[in-house]
């Protein structure tokens, strides 16, 4: 069952410690809502899940009730070991919760080497799914992360690891990122990312800070991203995409023509080959471009 406010006070206070807001500690306290992340996960086919952030457990046993096996990657450590003693030590779940003690992101542009041999060793060919209600001071990166992680993987079936949806709750200013149709504000990088390589979903487009505990300070969301084998082929050149995206959104204000200036002379060459290759305006601003055309730019480069 999900876990009530009280409930959480008391396993908190059963270890002497509050929530650290400082490392995004709000725990979900709404069923409906637990409910519905694991529902939208899509558990039939038994996937490995990925869980970052459990705190206390309160989408973990949710998620192990339902069968599934899961990867927990918690920074804090008293909260790990609340984990390890609270629910994986239960009966019920033998050798199902796998606890990862550190950062998932072990530096800007570095996912966290153990959670990912551990998700390498476990999976056995099964899909990999993100379900977690994200911490806010790392979902951005930690999207942008998987993302390409999954898109190096689906080039190279041994190369890594590869997920087929993410399920999550985030910040709600950055869903409406990640949702973002071309030329509104809050388009960007993570839009064309996401939405270029995967299909995102608006699930709850509105979740209350009463949803948590402790209440934070905006409102939330939740999203699915599924990411399909024919839309993560569809981008050829995974590095000429991050490139377009440097070009198209490093100097917002600036046109297409302009930004290619500050790109490597090497590039510079390729990237304006591309743009009159795929007949897109170089004095247009990189705002402007839809996802179908960076797509596009990123094949011909």
């Amino acid at each position: 069952m999900p876990q009530t406010r009280q409930h959480i006070i008391d396993l908190l206070g059963s270890i002497g410690r509050e929530p650290n807001r400082k490392l995004g500690q709000h725990f979900m306290i709404e069923p409906p809502l637990v409910e519905r992340l694991v529902a939208e996960g899509g558990l039939a086919d038994n996937p490995l899940v990925l869980e970052v952030g459990p705190g206390t457990g309160a989408l973990t046993e949710p998620l192990l009730e339902a069968g599934v096996e899961v990867v927990a990657v918690e920074l804090d450590e008293a909260l790990a070991d609340l984990l390890a003693d609270e629910i994986g030590g239960r009966y019920k779940f033998p050798g199902r919760l796998h606890i990862v003690r550190g950062d998932v992101l072990e530096g800007k542009h570095h996912l966290n080497d153990e959670m990912l041999d551990t998700l390498a060793k476990i999976a056995n060919g099964r899909p990999t799914r993100l379900i977690a209600n994200l911490p806010y001071n790392i979902a951005s990166p930690l999207l942008a992360e998987l993302a390409d992680l999954t898109w190096k993987a689906s080039r190279d079936p041994h190369g890594g690891v590869a997920f087929d949806r993410f399920v999550f709750t985030v910040q709600r200013e950055v869903a409406e990122r990640l949702t973002a149709p071309a030329d509104t504000k809050e388009y960007g990088p993570l839009s064309v990312l996401c939405q270029g390589l995967g299909v995102v979903t608006s699930v709850v487009h509105k979740i209350s800070p009463n949803a948590f505990y402790p209440k934070p300070n905006v409102f939330s969301a939740m999203l699915r991203i599924d990411l399909p084998a024919d839309r993560l082929a569809a981008v050829s050149d995974l590095e000429a995409m991050h490139r377009w995206l440097e070009v198209g959104f490093g100097h917002r204000r600036k046109t297409l023509s302009a930004s290619i200036r500050f790109a490597p002379p090497d590039w510079q060459v390729r990237l304006t080959t591309a743009a009159v290759a795929s007949g897109v305006d170089l004095t247009r601003r990189g705002e402007t471009l839809t996802v179908a055309e960076y797509l596009e730019l990123a094949r011909q480069t």
